[in-house]
């Protein structure tokens, strides 16, 4: 799969949504990056857990932690009072 993006006036891009669902990736991922003969390399690095900011692996289920998906499974209520 291969796309063209702009990059903006700060030098950012923003990743196709589709290369993100293909990657498992979602916001509060940490990319690495690296410079490969001559192209940029970026993959997942690590990401945040959307229920308690944990940090999880970036193929986690649901960008959950295994506590949280426990946690929601048992009906259990979060620590804040609201669901994940």
């Amino acid at each position: 799969m291969s796309m063209v993006r702009k990059i903006d006036e700060l030098g950012r891009i923003v990743l196709p949504m589709e290369f993100r669902k293909a990657l498992k990736i979602d916001a509060g991922c940490d990319m690495r990056m690296e410079l490969k003969d001559g192209s940029i390399v970026l993959s997942p690095n690590e990401c945040i857990c959307t229920g308690c900011g944990a940090t999880i692996s970036p193929d986690a289920d649901y960008m959950l932690c295994d506590a949280c998906i426990a946690r929601i499974k048992s009906g259990e209520p979060s620590k804040d009072g609201a669901d994940a």
